[in-house]
């Protein structure tokens, strides 16, 4: 709910990655999907950083990381529709145009697929003109969280469910069977 404090906690954790996930371990199945593993992880923090980033007006400075992203990993949409995102937000709309059709391109090349439906419905809104989606509400000044995700959240409708048996208490058990023998038998109502 607070970009700048996601933007600032995400980057302290990304500063400490260095390098590649397990590169003193000798490589087998189990090390390699681990590596695998918390590379995706770094990937995602650092797709959340940039969109954090972006949340906080500073389409500009990440033009160029993006660029390096989608070259390093270029069948990662996210990075693609970042890198749109950005580029829009720049006032470059001819050059996120030009994004998504490189990675159209990579996406056939390489795998023959085309782009996933959150890339197309991006490259669609810029081509139509249509204005971005607004932004997440900003925390609450009293640090609680905002009302949008307030009324967003869940609301449990579901009592527990009832105890089946009481464990170990045969004790109280007793003096409840006890005190419930003596009403039944006097007529007046256990308190």
């Amino acid at each position: 709910g607070d970009p700048s404090a996601g933007a600032e906690v995400l980057a302290e954790a990304l500063a400490l990655w260095r390098g590649p996930a397990l590169a003193d371990v000798p490589r087998g199945r189990l090390a390699a999907a681990e590596a695998a593993r918390l590379e995706e992880l770094r990937l995602a923090a650092l797709e959340l950083r940039i969109e954090a980033d972006l949340c906080r007006g500073r389409a500009a400075e990440l033009v160029a990381e993006l660029g390096r992203l989608t070259a390093a990993h270029p069948l990662r949409e996210r990075f693609w529709q970042l890198l749109m995102r950005v580029l829009e937000g720049c006032g470059r709309p001819a050059e996120a145009l030009a994004a998504y059709e490189r990675a159209r391109e990579v996406l056939a090349g390489e795998l023959g697929a085309d782009p996933g439906l959150d890339l197309r419905q991006l490259h669609h809104r810029i081509l139509t003109g249509a204005p971005p989606p607004a932004q997440p509400a900003a925390p609450a000044e009293d640090g609680g969280k905002p009302a949008a995700v307030l009324a967003r959240s869940p609301v449990p409708r579901q009592l527990p469910g009832a105890v089946r048996h009481f464990a170990g208490r045969a004790d109280e058990l007793q003096g409840l069977s006890r005190f419930l023998d003596q009403a039944a038998a006097t007529g007046i109502a256990v308190v």
